[in-house]
């Protein structure tokens, strides 16, 4: 609404000004504004509810116009901040030079940008096939896990089986055992078995008749006696051997982990040589995860010991990479090379979450070719091995 109509007769603003900071309908802004006078050249802006300073002012230093900018602090000055210790030394531009070159340089980059539109388009195509591989790699693995969880529970399950199948053979020999135990003693009790028989057979008057068939009968009562008198069931009751202590097993399984890739071999400097040949050693370290086998690159770099220390290379003299793939061990023995020359290595290893990363480089110089005169040569921070060589006269 305008702000300078007379209630209640306000009418909506239809124009800003910048200068005013205000906004009005028509006719208050052309009774504001008289022509002829210097608010006409006022700037007039569409209604808004928040102006910008039509130049920028410092803040703080009231009323103080920006004029300079400070490269090195990255920040616009008026002429008291340019005047403060804290800019001694910098590099302070004027506004109109600054605002030049910045020009400049952002004009290029846009430039630069609206270039290289198939590129963006490009490396967009990229990203998106990323993704979709990674959506597709996620399904994978999510499958992997489900199928591992399964087997955890496939084996958990079997070797129950296993177990039941134990315990319910013993349950059932120690409950044969205990019943002929059972079984023995309720013949001896009264009016039943043994007892019954032996009792009919004392009745018996027949001498040779009683001794005939009392024989057999005393060897038994003998028997059983002795086991009245000893008597140890015959089968152990508690299965205090049949408890199982899984604490071991449910931490394993607590400590169930996405496998990682192996972390950046140590090269062992105390048994890594080079003579005709380079003999490399190496060893993960202790937190890494194990690799199933490890890949050994080497390359020579141009120019021999020179173009190591302090001679002239060209940027493009380094030769390519070679490697020794699915290095079993934590060594190896690298052939045909070139005496005199400087060789670096590195090492990585791989499991099945994929190479792993890099070693340190070493650097190895093998000594001069027989009959040459060598000079062993060191530098700090680079570690160099010599095997020395000499010719018998």
């Amino acid at each position: 609404m305008c702000g300078f109509c007379k209630p209640p007769q306000s009418l909506e603003a239809s124009k800003g000004c910048a200068d005013c900071k205000s906004n009005f309908c028509n006719e208050c802004f052309k009774l504001y504004h008289p022509w002829g006078t210097p608010r006409a050249q006022h700037e007039h802006i569409l209604p808004t509810n928040s102006f910008r300073p039509k130049v920028l002012t410092c803040t703080e230093h009231e009323q103080e116009r920006l004029q300079w900018y400070c490269r090195d602090c990255q920040r616009l000055l008026c002429p008291l901040c340019k005047l403060r210790r804290v800019h001694n030394g910098h590099k302070v531009l004027p506004m109109a030079q600054a605002y030049q070159a910045l020009k400049d340089k952002v004009t290029k980059e846009v430039t630069f940008i609206v270039a290289n539109q198939e590129t963006i388009q490009s490396q967009i195509t990229q990203l998106e096939a990323a993704i979709k591989q990674m959506e597709a790699n996620s399904a994978v693995a999510l499958n992997q896990l489900t199928y591992c969880i399964r087997e955890l529970g496939a084996a958990v399950a079997e070797r129950q089986g296993a177990l039941v199948v134990a315990l319910e053979g013993s349950r059932s020999r120690r409950e044969d055992a205990l019943s002929a135990q059972v079984s023995e003693r309720r013949g001896l009790q009264e009016h039943t078995g043994l007892m019954a028989y032996t009792q009919e057979l004392l009745k018996e008057t027949d001498p040779p008749c009683f001794v005939q068939a009392a024989r057999v009968t005393h060897s038994r009562l003998v028997k059983a006696i002795e086991n009245l008198q000893c008597f140890t069931p015959s089968a152990d009751p508690s299965f205090r051997h049949f408890h199982l202590d899984t604490s071991k097993e449910v931490q394993l399984i607590h400590s169930l982990e996405f496998i990682y890739a192996p972390l950046a071999p140590v090269i062992d400097t105390q048994k890594t040589l080079a003579y005709d040949q380079l003999f490399l050693c190496w060893r993960l370290p202790q937190d890494s995860a194990p690799a199933w086998h490890f890949s050994v690159e080497y390359q020579r770099r141009a120019g021999g010991a020179a173009a190591t220390w302090g001679g002239t290379r060209s940027p493009g003299a380094a030769t390519a990479w070679l490697r020794l793939d699915e290095v079993r061990g934590t060594n190896a023995v690298v052939n045909r090379l070139q005496m005199d020359s400087v060789y670096v290595l590195r090492v990585r290893g791989c499991n099945k979450a994929g190479f792993g990363e890099y070693s340190e480089e070493v650097y190895l110089h093998t000594p001069p070719a027989p009959g040459e005169i060598w000079t062993p040569i060191t530098l700090n921070h680079i570690v160099y091995f010599y095997v020395s060589f000499t010719t018998r006269k």
